[in-house]
């Protein structure tokens, strides 16, 4: 059995200023399946917008960020 039940996907590569268009945000089930991106608002995805998703996930939600820096 899993300690996740999903895992959450940030791709914040490049993102600077108040809203990005180019953050991305994916949700994938524990249980298979592919990754369904979280669609942001019409200006993109805003840092506060950001964080109030990941105040609401579920319990058992793993979260991965990428910054693009290897």
């Amino acid at each position: 059995m899993s300690r996740f039940s999903r895992f959450l996907a940030i791709d914040w590569s490049g993102a600077a200023g108040p809203f990005q268009r180019g953050i991305a945000l994916a949700v994938a089930d524990a249980a298979g399946g592919p990754p369904v991106l979280v669609r942001p608002g019409p200006r993109g995805w805003s840092r506060s917008e950001v964080l109030g998703l990941l105040a609401e996930l579920p319990p058992k939600t793993a979260i991965r960020r990428a910054n693009g820096k290897r």
